[in-house]
């Protein structure tokens, strides 16, 4: 017996263990430094795009997307800056932090995509395939314990049905993993050729992902898969994905995922309270916001930010300062508030750009159906979620950024 290891360097192997360690092991031990792993990761890609940029790796089309992201994303952060010092709310470190955590995904999004090296990307998707498989399939069978009996994984109630948690602490960040573990499948199964047993491999995987994915009993997740299936669905027929079926995908998710987002917009609760008193901050702090660190991101709920005592925040069990379990639970909110509609705006600007450059990089099939889905779970995500400054996110990146491209010699 012949046991081929494939090629490795240090990249490789860092991000094969960050995977793995966003995936589970930070859920099942205590691992070193866990808290930071999102900042180490963004540090990492930094000088490995500084590194890239010294060394004229990039090609043109990247560089200019390069100068475009910074070009929003440096606005952006200069907005912030500056509405702190025009409402004088909080300010020092908080403000840094945050500025920091704004651009962590940005970093690690275009390193991923843009300076790791198509066989780097392969070599990763297959280190990660047979963890991929192992974990779909435990969470597959966990779910339907969880149907039978109690075991400690489920979150809540609906319908009268346990909902579907795994080890995680809600069933959205199982949702997370899941996709994130299908879309390694389906990356490295294309390395070995698009043949028979290779479509039957996927349509296995695939039918467990979505077994677990309804178990989880959370629209968002449902909806995303719903994108996914549609697209592979246009692939595999061969259908050129347009603007018109892209709307119409997307009033497929919404429909899937309307439950969740009439519950978060449309409802007395958390997540509606934040956004209501979000407009108040844009319209109060016109045009700019109010600055980082003010309202709805991490740091201005670790150190509390006065707006949320203006607010009564304080009153209410789920905003308060002891408990806050829910604070975070935004994202489209905070970034209106503390950079304007200004910064509003480039934000969106970056991110039409560049996720629009990893779809439109990903090789046609089961990767760019990937892609999409990614792109898709991250936006619905969004609306209740800090999914693009959170360490979750940067994990979504990472797989988002290995389909890109994978396949060029």
């Amino acid at each position: 017996m012949v046991v081929r290891l494939r090629r490795q360097n240090l990249v490789t192997v860092y991000l094969t263990w960050q995977m793995a360690c966003f995936a589970c092991l930070n859920q099942l031990f205590s691992l070193p430094l866990a808290d930071s792993q999102d900042e180490l990761l963004a540090i990492f890609c930094l000088i490995g795009i500084v590194w890239a940029l010294l060394t004229r790796r990039l090609t043109k089309e990247k560089e200019w997307l390069f100068l475009q992201s910074c070009f929003a994303l440096g606005l952006v952060e200069s907005l912030g800056i500056i509405s702190n010092g025009m409402s004088d709310i909080i300010g020092g470190m908080p403000v840094l932090v945050d500025a920091f955590k704004l651009v962590k995904l940005p970093l690690v999004l275009f390193y991923v995509s843009c300076v790791l090296r198509p066989w780097e990307k392969r070599t990763l998707a297959c280190n990660l395939l047979l963890v991929s498989k192992a974990f779909i399939l435990l969470a597959f069978l966990g779910g339907l314990i969880n149907l039978v009996v109690d075991v400690g994984f489920s979150y809540d109630l609906r319908y009268g049905i346990r909902s579907y948690k795994f080890i995680y602490e809600n069933p959205a960040a199982l949702n997370e993993v899941l996709l994130v573990s299908l879309v390694l499948i389906m990356l490295a199964e294309k390395i070995k050729g698009e043949n028979k047993r290779g479509l039957r491999q996927i349509k296995f995987w695939l039918c467990l992902y979505l077994a677990a994915v309804v178990m989880t009993l959370r629209a968002g997740g449902i909806g995303a898969s719903g994108i996914l299936l549609l697209v592979l669905h246009f692939e595999k027929k061969g259908i050129r994905l347009t603007w018109r079926k892209g709307v119409s995908a997307a009033f497929v998710a919404f429909g899937l995922g309307y439950p969740q987002v009439k519950e978060y917009f449309f409802s007395e609760t958390v997540r509606s309270k934040l956004l209501r008193h979000s407009l108040i901050v844009l319209r109060d702090c016109f045009p700019w916001g109010s600055g980082f660190a003010t309202y709805g991101s991490d740091q201005a709920f670790k150190h509390y930010s006065p707006l949320y005592v203006r607010f009564g925040f304080h009153h209410d069990y789920a905003l308060a300062q002891e408990t806050g379990f829910a604070m975070n639970d935004n994202f489209w909110p905070m970034l209106l508030a503390q950079f304007g509609l200004f910064g509003a705006f480039l934000y969106v600007y970056w991110l039409f750009v560049q996720l629009g450059y990893c779809v439109k990089k990903a090789p046609p099939g089961q990767p760019r159906a990937g892609a999409l889905g990614l792109v898709a779970f991250f936006l619905i995500s969004s609306a209740g979620n800090p999914i693009f400054t959170s360490a979750s996110g940067v994990f979504l990146a990472i797989a988002l950024g290995l389909t890109s491209e994978f396949l060029k010699k």
